[in-house]
């Protein structure tokens, strides 16, 4: 592609390209290294939020959209770096947490709790509407999360429940739908 192709090229479509790079590059996978795995998939967080649309209520945030996690962080700095980046929304604040009952302003939740009693009681808590809720444990969609973080063939990739989709109030673009697992 020439210089002047990228300059010209939509900002929606090189986002796409990135993000199916990301799933057909077996080096962006980073299995063998945590740190470049999270690194991606702190990525993949902001590259959602660009095709995902929140509903009304959630744009009353005073101009920031908060990126929340809950448990240990995987991400470290690679999720910081992210802070004051621009959404549809506002610009970006991460957040860490230890209890969910703190979390009812947050956009999008990476819960990473050890436990299925713990991820079930927080997600009591966190699906509402407006409420963007991302994890990786096995059974994460069908306890009532939106989108899982799974490991297929060495390539991060993505889960979706769109029945969860719908009863969070999120619209999910179909260039993200299309490169998504759907459940």
């Amino acid at each position: 592609m020439s210089s002047a192709d990228e300059k010209t090229m939509n900002p929606r479509r090189m986002i796409l390209l990135l993000l199916v790079a990301g799933f057909l590059s077996p080096a962006a996978a980073a299995v063998a290294a945590p740190a470049a795995e999270y690194q991606l998939k702190a990525s993949y967080l902001y590259h959602f939020t660009k095709f995902i649309t929140w509903p009304d209520e959630a744009s009353k945030s005073g101009g920031r959209f908060y990126l929340c996690i809950l448990g240990p962080d995987p991400f470290g700095r690679a999720v910081d770096a992210l802070a004051g980046k621009p959404t549809g929304l506002g610009e970006i604040v991460v957040q860490r947490h230890a209890d969910p009952a703190a979390m009812t302003h947050c956009h999008l939740s990476y819960v990473n709790l050890p436990s299925a009693t713990d991820q079930d009681a927080a997600l009591a808590r966190l699906t509402r509407a407006g409420s963007l809720t991302i994890g990786e444990a096995e059974g994460f969609l069908e306890r009532g999360g939106v989108m899982r973080f799974v490991t297929v063939d060495d390539r991060v990739r993505f889960e979706v429940k769109e029945a969860n989709i719908q009863r969070a109030g999120l619209k999910v673009g179909a260039k993200l739908l299309s490169v998504a697992i759907r459940k």
